[in-house]
């Protein structure tokens, strides 16, 4: 089952994402595009090895179903684990907007969040 919310934009937090491409028109000085920089290079990173996770443990997920009998405690288990990663996966999606916000002065956060409310991203930026 695929989530629609943040995990469908850009694939959450990756290099298409609509925060990414607001940023460009807020006019970010020079220190403010180098930890802009900083928090999307480790945001990308931390999302690939947790989508990776994520397959990892689907395929595992069918190994165990196709076992027979089933063995129910670790469906459940597996289950559990993907969703957590999937929990993970959301909030690191947060936290990374709010580092993001940090960098930003309050026009900046004003302007960025006007830009959000037209977009994909509504109510996503507080």
């Amino acid at each position: 089952m695929r989530h629609h919310g943040m995990e469908g934009m850009g694939g959450m937090m990756g290099e298409d994402h609509p925060m990414w491409q607001h940023l460009k028109g807020l006019g970010l000085d020079e220190k403010q595009k180098e930890a802009v920089r900083a928090i999307k290079s480790r945001a990308m990173k931390e999302m690939i090895k947790r989508r990776a996770d994520k397959q990892i443990a689907k395929l595992e997920l069918k190994d165990i179903l196709g076992k027979d009998p089933v063995d129910m405690k670790a469906v459940e288990a597996k289950l559990k684990q993907i969703e957590a990663i999937e929990t993970d996966m959301h909030l690191s999606h947060i936290k990374t907007m709010e580092e993001v916000k940090a960098t930003l002065t309050p026009d900046q956060k004003k302007k960025m969040k006007e830009m959000v409310d037209m977009g994909p991203m509504k109510g996503v930026w507080a």
